[in-house]
């Protein structure tokens, strides 16, 4: 049963077809590089306009707890030689990538899922992207995207996403309480 969600889970967002890459064409950054506000972060040393974030889907309207910029930067704080792994680069006036950041087994993206910050379908690859990736999109100014990480790595992230959820639904952690009021 919990394996058959996960599946109906992570297939909402991905379409059959899609070729990931077979290799990080991206490299991995110290997390020190980056300042984040909320689930944004930038590069000042190199004062680019690129955006990363944290959040795969719904930046803007996304369910959050009101804790969220403190329990990034306290994960931060504790994992000084975390790594940014890029997942996907939507090119663009302003390039946004989507990041994992990982220090060892950690990860920042599953343990604000796991705390109730935000949803885990917020860590998704969302279809839009997926398309746009494969050129399905028939218009000619859309952006170009890159997806940077193998298929098999994604798929093991949307399982520890998924039990993170399911363990902060099953606590009542964070929007998940029975007193969450969306900000």
């Amino acid at each position: 049963m919990k394996r058959s969600l996960l599946l109906i889970w992570s297939l909402c967002f991905w379409i059959p077809g899609v070729a990931f890459s077979q290799a990080t064409g991206n490299t991995t950054f110290p997390i020190s590089d980056l300042e984040f506000k909320e689930w944004f972060g930038y590069k000042p040393a190199d004062e680019s306009p690129d955006m990363y974030t944290l959040l795969g889907a719904g930046f803007f309207r996304t369910p959050s707890h009101h804790q969220a910029h403190e329990r990034i930067q306290e994960w931060i704080q504790g994992h000084p030689n975390a790594r940014v792994i890029p997942v996907y680069q939507v090119h663009d006036k302003r390039n946004v990538i989507y990041c994992w950041v990982v220090d060892g087994n950690r990860s920042l993206n599953v343990h604000l899922v796991k705390k109730g910050t935000v949803p885990g379908n917020t860590m998704q690859i969302p279809i839009v992207i997926l398309e746009l990736y494969e050129g399905t999109v028939s218009d000619p100014d859309a952006p170009r995207v890159e997806i940077f990480i193998p298929l098999e790595e994604y798929e093991k992230f949307l399982r520890e996403v998924y039990e993170a959820e399911t363990l902060a639904q099953n606590q009542a952690l964070g929007i998940w309480a029975p007193t969450y009021e969306r900000n």
